[in-house]
């Protein structure tokens, strides 16, 4: 577990649900600049595909659920994010805690609701690629980072329930 921003360190826990167990950041501490994250333990890749399935179960202040590629610490990564109150998906490169949008890297994606989305985050190169249920992708071109691990990443007072993490590493 890491934090990236101020506020409390996420509260990750294995939930057991119907369908089996599945993976929640359950502190719903609403501190703004908050991005709890869990990452991968022994795993790195240059370029690499990350697929996880999400749901939003709660969150007043925000409701948002990300990937991260080529994490270097808690304030340096790139993370590609779905955030239903603001219905699109985003990659942001992270640089000493600083949040940037890349060009190219955002585009409509309705997600408020609570079913089940697949949010998909590849590297190749310097191109950092985000999918949303298969469907809207945002696209864009970085070489800040090359390398790093892999995490799931939240936001605020998001309670996300994260599920069926799949990684595949191609460099």
């Amino acid at each position: 577990s890491a934090l990236g921003g101020h506020g409390r360190f996420g509260s990750w826990i294995v939930m057991n649900t119907a369908a089996g167990p599945v993976l929640r950041q359950d502190d719903p501490d609403t501190t703004g600049i908050r991005f709890p994250q869990a990452i991968v333990r022994d795993w790195e890749a240059g370029d690499a595909t990350v697929r996880v399935r999400f749901r939003y179960v709660g969150g007043r202040i925000d409701r948002a659920a990300g990937v991260i590629l080529r994490w270097q610490g808690p304030n340096d990564y790139y993370v590609a994010r779905a955030n239903a109150n603001e219905s699109d998906l985003r990659i942001f490169r992270v640089v000493q805690g600083e949040r940037r949008t890349l060009p190219g890297g955002v585009v409509r994606a309705p997600c408020d609701d609570d079913r089940w989305h697949e949010l998909e985050f590849r590297a190749e190169g310097d191109r950092p690629i985000a999918t949303l249920d298969g469907g809207p992708k945002a696209e864009a071109r970085d070489s800040y980072f090359l390398r790093g691990r892999v995490g799931v990443w939240t936001k605020s007072d998001s309670l996300t329930e994260f599920d069926d993490l799949r990684l595949e590493a191609t460099r």
